[in-house]
Parts: C-alpha cells; sequence; structure tokens
C-alpha cells in the first residue's frame, strides 16, 4: 500500500527533473502535497489506535509525578 505512494512520488519528482518552468513546479508540489498528506493519514490513524493509557488527564500537580509511566527523562539543576 506504502508502495503505491512512493512511486508516484517518484515518478512526480522524474517529471520535475525532466521538465521547467511551471509544470516542474506544479510536479513538485503535487509531490510534497502527496508526502504531506500520506505522513498525515498515518499520523490519524496512529493517533486513533494509541492507547488511552499515555493520555493523562491533567490533574497532577507536578510533571515528575508520573515517572512510572513516561520514557523521558526530566533532568532539572
Amino acid at each position: 500500500m506504502m508502495g503505491k505512494w512512493i512511486l508516484a512520488v517518484l515518478i512526480l519528482v522524474a517529471v520535475s527533473v525532466m521538465t521547467s518552468g511551471l509544470i516542474s513546479a506544479l510536479a513538485d508540489l503535487a509531490a510534497f502535497l502527496l508526502l504531506l498528506y500520506t505522513v498525515a493519514r498515518k499520523a490519524v490513524n496512529k493517533a486513533k489506535y494509541a492507547s488511552p493509557s499515555h493520555v493523562t488527564s491533567g490533574t497532577e500537580s507536578s510533571p515528575c509525578s508520573d515517572r512510572g509511566q513516561s520514557d523521558k527523562i526530566d533532568i532539572v539543576p
């Protein structure tokens, strides 16, 4: 499924390289928008299926109170 998007972008970039002027600019724009659409769609799907255990309610008093649940290390001088 991802292969067809990559192929479409490669074809648009090849068209852009072989042409000049407005056609080249439009092919570059189309390739960029196609990549942007693909990444945004993947991010939305990833967010939709993310587990709700990583979502905090915002009621904690300090950002370090949930150290057991986070992968990040908060270094305070």
